[in-house]
């Protein structure tokens, strides 16, 4: 009985009909993780291409805006410009479309777009060289406008976005406007354990033809923007 059994594991050992199948069970889960991983990492990568490109073209639209009349320097934006550029965004990353079906909330609320109009100041007023300057809003708006009657304090230029901060390298005479734009990516795969990061992008831009952007108020006004308190219209 003893050489039956020794026989049946000698004989078991010599036999490797099944190695296959056990190495793909072993190793068919893991592959399986990765490729999923894939598909989530290149979409993300694909969704932080397209949230730079709402931040940047909005951007470059309101940097174009021009002057008010022969006779100024500076330009102005109403709540119909403002709409309009927020609203590019579906037609600019047309996938925040889907991803807030998905969501089940209006499209608006699934990403973030904020613009704003920066003023600097230089100190002391007098200053014409090696000046510091000190940095407010002159309007504001959107879904998660920046601050006003708040003088922005400088970070690294490689530094993440806050809204209450702005690169060492934008401070200087003039103006700037600045458009912040923040989206919340959903993995297809990993958002089952609870994944889903935050993708935030801001671009700073002179304007092309005047010296400052303002707002200017009109009828049908939908509130989308405003001056800040103590900024001349």
């Amino acid at each position: 009985m003893l050489n039956v059994i020794r026989a049946k594991l000698a004989e078991f050992r010599r036999d490797y009909s099944g190695m296959a199948a056990t190495e793909m069970a072993f190793v068919a889960p893991i592959m399986i993780v990765l490729a999923l991983a894939g598909v989530d990492t290149t979409r993300y990568v694909i969704a932080t291409e397209q949230v730079d490109k709402v931040a940047n073209t909005i951007g470059q639209m309101l940097s174009e805006t021009q002057p008010t009349s022969l006779l100024t320097t500076t330009g102005a934006v109403t709540y119909v410009d403002l709409q309009f550029f927020h609203d590019s965004a579906m037609v600019i990353f047309p996938d925040v479309l889907s991803d807030a079906a998905t969501q089940g909330v209006p499209w608006s609320k699934d990403i973030e777009i904020s613009m704003s109009s920066i003023q600097f100041t230089p100190s002391p007023a007098n200053c014409t060289t090696n000046c510091a300057y000190t940095a407010q809003a002159v309007w504001t708006g959107g879904d998660n406008p920046r601050p006003c009657n708040f003088s922005f304090t400088q970070i690294a230029d490689a530094s993440v976005p806050t809204l209450d901060a702005l690169p060492q390298d934008v401070f200087g005479p003039g103006s700037i406007i600045v458009v912040d734009v923040e989206y919340t990516y959903h993995p297809w795969f990993a958002s089952y354990f609870g994944v889903a990061p935050t993708i935030a992008r801001s671009i700073y831009l002179a304007p092309r033809y005047v010296s400052l952007i303002n707002y200017q108020t009109i009828s049908g006004d939908n509130g989308i923007a405003a001056m800040c308190p103590g900024q001349a219209s």
